[in-house]
């Protein structure tokens, strides 16, 4: 669009009030630009679900992007036409997962890795809001699924003995629900992680300029 068509379209929007227009391709580069240096970690985000009811779990990982896309589009509202949001659509990001459980040891909490899993987001979706005169992504839906399980304490005799003695006393049916709710939790759990990745998307704040 011509910067004339431009300011033409703005002012048949706005009417009699002030306007701003800002460029799609303005800010689909600097929402590439942040996916690009976008730290490759997450730590310690914790489950919103206990295990047994006493071990607080988290989760640590690395964010693959090596073939991760972006795409930009406008999502209209169905029942009314002149309604639509900016959204960006995040596709085939991986995330190498660990699995934690906290214990006490000597008044000192303390994580243990018990599980390693793979996830895979075929698409992470956002939308673009103008919040308190800044540009803010927030999550608006994703897709996940887990590609991958190692279990530990299958591979590590010391931390599957650990567990095994007191006071956490694990037995064959401990490490079977364990199993379970790693497996459970990791895939109700992605929604989080996605929400979080979303999260350190940061805009720069583009408005400054008129600020008074």
């Amino acid at each position: 669009m011509k910067v004339s068509e431009a300011h033409l379209a703005l002012s048949s929007f706005s009417n009699q009030n002030a306007g701003i227009g800002i460029s799609i391709d303005l800010i689909k580069r600097l929402i590439f630009d942040q996916l690009k240096r976008l730290a490759s970690r997450f730590e310690s985000l914790e489950s919103n679900q206990t295990f047994k009811n006493s071990y607080n779990v988290f989760f640590s990982g690395d964010f693959d992007t090596s073939n991760l896309t972006f795409n930009f589009v406008n999502v209209v509202n169905p029942i009314n036409a002149n309604e639509f949001f900016p959204q960006i659509e995040i596709k085939n990001l991986k995330l190498n997962i660990k699995g934690e459980l906290e214990v006490d040891e000597s008044g000192n909490k303390i994580k243990k890795t018990l599980a390693l899993i793979s996830v895979d987001y075929p698409v992470i979706a956002g939308i673009i809001q103008l919040i308190e005169k800044k540009l803010k992504i927030t999550l608006f839906n994703e897709r996940h699924f887990e590609s991958g399980f190692i279990k530990q304490w299958e591979i590590d005799q010391t931390l599957k003995t650990y567990f095994e003695l007191p006071p956490h006393n694990f037995l064959d049916t401990d490490w079977q629900q364990l199993e379970v709710y790693f497996k459970a939790t990791s895939l109700f759990s992605g929604r989080d992680i996605a929400d979080a990745f979303i999260d350190s998307l940061n805009l720069p704040d583009i408005f400054k300029i008129w600020h008074c």
